[in-house]
């Protein structure tokens, strides 16, 4: 199931419930959502599409490195959903 935010769309399924655009930053969007399995809020961020490899490590690194966090200040990594769309 697809939802278009601020111009961009996010294919996130039956699951979550967008709820606002956050914002942006160099690889992606950020919206709010809620987890209609787990009955909370969510954040989702959709990355931008990758061609280049060193961009595509980081962002691997980043999402590793997340798994293993716990901190007040930082968002755990619930899920990771993959879109096979093209942006056109």
């Amino acid at each position: 199931m697809s939802h278009k935010i601020c111009g961009t769309d996010f294919n996130i399924g039956k699951r979550y419930k967008p709820k606002e655009y956050l914002g942006s930053g160099s690889y992606g969007w950020v919206i709010s959502a809620f987890d209609t399995v787990m009955n909370r809020k969510v954040a989702i961020k959709k990355l931008h599409h990758m061609e280049d490899m060193i961009d595509a490590k980081r962002l691997l690194r980043e999402i590793r490195l997340t798994r293993y966090l716990s901190h007040e200040n930082t968002l755990e990594l619930l899920d990771i959903i993959y879109d096979e769309e093209k942006p056109g």
